[in-house]
């Protein structure tokens, strides 16, 4: 099962995770001084056939060592981070789309960044719902190359990766 954390979600889970593994690096610390000196017995009982009971010569000691139990909550610590290190690949989320600025017909466009993208298209037409990809992106902003001729325009912006392209961004109208 693959699950998808949004950038903010991934940021929670990966800070959670990095005070998990120094808890456990404190208590490692503080056990693995003490490890080689105590040790937990556990009686095991083993009942004579003959008397139904045990005797205490038949109790047989079973160790466990405190820095064996850290050693397995550190292989599940470095399991952990290894499954959350990545961010979950997949199409990013759409970028929002700022109010365009016209100057002198030559519209400036801003978005946000998202994380995982590696480039934005820009889409642009004369309706609503309309757009084609006029431009590609590598950075958060475009600016059209020359004035546009009078009229109303529609922007939309989609994020890429090696996964896909996102949904559109929220539409922005502007009239030249």
């Amino acid at each position: 099962m693959i699950a998808l954390f949004n950038h903010k979600e991934f940021k929670e889970i990966m800070s959670a995770l990095t005070d998990l593994q120094s808890a456990v690096t404190s208590l490692t610390t503080g056990v693995n001084s003490l490890a080689s000196a105590i040790a937990i017995a556990l009686p095991e009982i083993n009942p004579s056939p003959a008397t139904g009971g045990a005797t205490d010569a038949q109790i047989t000691p079973i160790t466990v060592t405190v820095g064996g139990i850290v050693t397995q909550l550190s292989s599940i610590v470095a399991q952990l981070n290894a499954a959350t290190t990545a961010p979950a690949t997949g199409v990013p989320d759409a970028p929002l789309l700022a109010t365009p600025v016209n100057t002198a017909g030559i519209v400036t466009l801003q978005f946000s960044t998202e994380p995982g993208a590696t480039s934005y298209n820009v889409k642009r037409g004369t309706a609503a719902g309309a757009e084609t990809t006029v431009a590609s992106a590598t950075t958060p902003n475009f600016t059209e190359p020359t004035a546009l001729p009078t009229g109303t325009y529609f922007y939309v912006v989609t994020a890429v990766n090696a996964s896909g392209e996102s949904k559109p961004s929220n539409e922005m109208t502007i009239v030249i």
